[in-house]
């Protein structure tokens, strides 16, 4: 449960990094990533709509909160192994070319990872790769400028 937790709080951080660089930079866009746009589902939904990502990582936000979802909300005892989060995690999928970083600056191609029998092996992959991406994406995003015209209070 808690690699659950922590890989869906880092995934988050990444879109929230995202959309902060995409966004104006002023106290509204803070105001709305604390408030409107806190949690990982908002955040992903917000992206999506603004174009920063694509269908299918939007697809496998959608299976990452549900597997979230799944271990924050139940009393019951799950693992990566229960049928219905084995099931989810069966559905996630990943970008051919992928990289996935390993010890001694080697990588492994995301399908590997992904090909595994082992559920948490294709969680954890995934979510690796997403954080990645999105991080990737938000060092690439070029800030919105506001935009002045006749109603603007200050002039250039």
């Amino acid at each position: 449960m808690i690699q659950v937790i922590v890989s869906v709080a880092l995934t988050e951080s990444a879109l929230v990094t995202l959309l902060s660089n995409f966004f104006v930079e002023c106290r509204n866009s803070e105001n709305l990533l604390n408030g409107a746009l806190s949690g990982f589902w908002k955040c992903s939904e917000a992206a999506y709509c603004l174009g920063l990502i694509s269908d299918g990582m939007f697809d496998n936000l959608k299976l990452i909160a549900q597997i979230r979802n799944l271990f924050a909300h139940t009393t019951e005892f799950l693992d990566f192994d229960t049928h219905k989060v084995k099931s989810l995690c069966s559905k996630l999928t990943a970008y051919k070319g992928w990289i996935l970083p390993m010890s001694g600056g080697r990588g492994i191609p995301i399908e590997i990872a992904l090909n595994s029998k082992s559920p948490r092996q294709r969680f954890t992959s995934l979510c690796s790769a997403l954080c990645m991406t999105l991080i990737q994406k938000a060092a690439q995003v070029e800030r919105r400028k506001t935009i002045r015209d006749t109603w603007s209070k200050r002039n250039p």
